[in-house]
């Protein structure tokens, strides 16, 4: 019988590196895995359904004032539909995104900080803290 040639751990490691692009997804992955956290949701199941029913409220006038009717659905996308409900929940998701980014991009604070910027404007929740609207 022929014997298989053993692979080096060197050699291992060439060919399962993952592309730039592949770590990239990962890190996006689990910063938006992160932010769901409190509300049991993942990236996987929010790829599968990515918009989200909820009623449309609207004011009827009646004879005593104004009232609120739930009158139809509204699909909206979930980076609104679900929020940050403090300011510390946000700067804790912040601060996870940033050190992702260093520890596995291998790149500078300035730049996760800014990559971070980029991710919180394309999917970052909305902020709703107390009484805003």
């Amino acid at each position: 019988m022929k014997k298989e040639k053993e692979l080096t751990p060197k050699e291992v490691k060439k060919i399962v590196k993952k592309t730039r692009e592949e770590i990239y997804q990962e890190v996006l992955d689990a910063c938006i895995n992160k932010q769901l956290e409190p509300y049991g949701v993942t990236i996987e199941e929010v790829r599968k359904k990515p918009k989200i029913r909820k009623f449309k409220l609207q004011l009827k006038q009646t004879l005593f004032g104004f009232i609120k009717y739930p009158t139809f659905f509204e699909e909206i996308h979930w980076y609104q539909f679900y929020t940050f409900k403090s300011l510390y929940e946000y700067e804790e998701w912040k601060a996870f995104c940033i050190r992702e980014m260093k520890n596995k991009l291998k790149i500078t604070e300035a730049q996760a900080e800014k990559e971070f910027a980029w991710l919180n404007l394309q999917y970052g929740l909305k902020q709703k803290y107390g009484n805003q609207g």
